[in-house]
């Protein structure tokens, strides 16, 4: 398990640091996370430091949602699961893991969360979303 950790964390960074493919485009969230489509295929979330992107996870965003703080997330199914769900603390860099989306509101409504807005698809772009030039 653990040397899987690590395979998928050096493959984001490559993914990451490879040159933009066709289709490839950013979403700005808030406090300096971003959504970003790579190489045409993985849909990630991230913080930028700099000119530098750590994704925070890593798979395929199929939709989100955000406000001043968080950031929901749907993931695409899995191998290894179902369609997963988590909420981001952009301000304090936790994530919560739901298996549902039920699960995932319920964890917003326990941290008061309220501000989310509806799920904006990944695919096509988001509106808003910028493209490499």
């Amino acid at each position: 398990m653990k040397k899987r950790m690590i395979a998928v964390l050096l493959l984001s960074i490559l993914l990451l640091s490879a040159c933009a493919g066709a289709g490839d485009w950013s979403y700005e969230l808030p406090n300096g996370y971003e959504i970003w489509r790579i190489n045409g295929e993985s849909i990630v979330i991230g913080v930028r430091n700099g000119s530098a992107l750590y994704p925070v996870l890593d798979g395929f965003v199929e939709a989100f949602c955000s406000g001043e703080r968080y950031v929901a997330v749907r993931m695409a199914p899995s191998e290894e699961s179902g369609e997963t769900f988590f909420l981001v603390d952009t301000e304090g860099g936790a994530s919560y893991f739901a298996e549902t989306e039920d699960e995932l509101f319920q964890t917003c409504e326990s941290l008061g969360v309220t501000d989310l807005g509806d799920w904006i698809e990944t695919q096509p772009a988001p509106k808003g979303a910028k493209f490499p030039e």
